[in-house]
Order: structure tokens, then C-alpha cells, then sequence
């Protein structure tokens, strides 16, 4: 089954976007002896628990597969002391013509520290 939002739905600027995006690559290929084409993505936030002290992987009200005549003994998901967030760059190597793919490159990932309690 696929999940819906991973279906993709026409948009009004989509071919605007598109438009966009080409003449971003035409432009890093014209001046690629002097530009750098950066594509950044922070993803999912993981909550992180006490060291021997696991949290739980979903949400409340979820049903977790457990072995028999084990206790179900780890934190709730709402009460950890601090989130990490991947975040990911990829350097593109930028090629000679747009036609060649701009997802070639130098894949950097840093995790960042995000206490749970900080103002939202």
C-alpha cells in the first residue's frame, strides 16, 4: 500500500518551481569555476533517553510486540531530556551541461542538540 503523501499532486507553480530550479543549475554550470551549489536538509528530530534507560519508538496509544513474560520496560516518548536532529549537505560536484545529474557530490551529516524542554 502506498501512503498518500508520498504521492504527488499537481500544484499551480509547479512549473514555475521547475523553472526555477533549471535556471538555478544553468547558472551554477555557467559559473561553476566560481560558485558552490549547496543542498541542505535537516531531517526527523529522535528523542533521546537515559544511558540503560530506553524510550519508547512510537506514539502513545500504540500497540508494541514485546516478548513473552518480558516486562515492557522503557520511557515515555513525551519525557526525554533531549532531541538530536540529523542534518545532511550535499556538496554537489557541478557537471559541464544540465542534462548531467546534480546529485553527485561530498554527503556531510551533522547531528545537532536540541533540548526537550527549550521554548517552543
Amino acid at each position: 500500500m502506498v501512503q498518500s503523501r508520498q504521492l504527488r499532486s499537481n500544484h499551480v507553480d509547479s512549473h514555475y518551481a521547475a523553472a526555477v530550479f533549471r535556471y538555478l543549475r544553468e547558472f551554477s554550470i555557467q559559473f561553476r569555476e566560481m560558485c558552490t551549489f549547496l543542498s541542505l536538509d535537516d531531517k526527523h528530530q529522535v528523542k533521546v533517553g537515559e544511558p540503560g534507560y530506553p524510550v519508547a519508538a512510537v506514539d502513545r496509544g500504540r500497540q508494541v510486540l514485546v516478548a513473552k513474560d518480558k516486562p515492557f520496560t522503557v520511557g515515555d516518548h513525551d519525557f526525554t531530556k533531549f532531541k538530536v536532529t540529523p542534518s545532511v549537505a550535499l556538496k554537489v560536484t557541478i557537471p559541464e551541461t544540465v542534462d548531467n545529474t546534480f546529485y553527485n557530490g561530498h554527503v556531510y551529516v551533522t547531528l545537532n542538540k536540541a533540548y526537550a524542554h527549550a521554548a517552543r
